[in-house]
């Protein structure tokens, strides 16, 4: 759980929680306790980004009633194409690596994405002009502290990787191939 806001104390906690077999660990990164107007910025920018969605949603919905009398068909290769498309995790459960080195690379690929959707956010932020400088500010800093426990849980989930690896358990052929499934994004 990430960037909770609680109404009453005006505190925002983010706390990443990183899952390992035998453990699970809890890292807490950072406490700040806002004001009132500091509440209600995060309160107005929320409404904002909902009425968007809503905005967006229905425009989506207007778009696919349009298109529903296209009907498109899939040979067999398209349809098992398509089905592996659909989890971008098969390459990881197709392996012959062990389920906790599954389990460490599926997280790895899930902490790269968040990552790199709140590194988008932050840019997106950033370049917001529309925003009052207090936003903004609170808004930057919120993305970099969840950016930085979703880095700590990178760095943890790469360590049980690197541990698994050197444990002895797999087989050189087995860390080559979860080296190179790490690396994948």
């Amino acid at each position: 759980m990430m960037g909770n806001i609680s109404q009453e104390t005006g505190i925002i906690a983010d706390t990443c929680f990183s899952y390992h077999p035998r453990e699970l660990h809890m890292l807490t990164i950072t406490t700040n306790t806002l004001g009132k107007s500091e509440i209600s910025l995060i309160k107005d920018a929320t409404k904002t980004e909902s009425e968007d969605q809503t905005a967006l949603s229905s425009t989506d919905s207007q778009s696919v009633a349009v298109s529903e009398g296209v009907k498109v068909s899939l040979s067999t290769a398209g349809v098992s194409k398509s089905a592996a498309e659909g989890d971008p995790n098969r390459d990881i459960k197709d392996s012959n690596l062990p389920d906790n080195v599954k389990n460490t690379l599926i997280r790895i690929r899930e902490l790269k994405q968040q990552i790199a959707e709140k590194t988008a956010e932050l840019q997106a932020v950033m370049a917001d002009n529309s925003l009052s400088p207090q936003a903004k500010q609170v808004k930057v800093g919120s993305l970099q502290t969840m950016i930085a426990g979703l880095t700590a849980g990178l760095m943890i989930a790469n360590s049980a990787l690197e541990k698994a690896s050197n444990s002895g358990i797999m087989t050189d052929d087995q860390v080559k191939q979860a080296a190179v499934l790490s690396m994948k994004s």
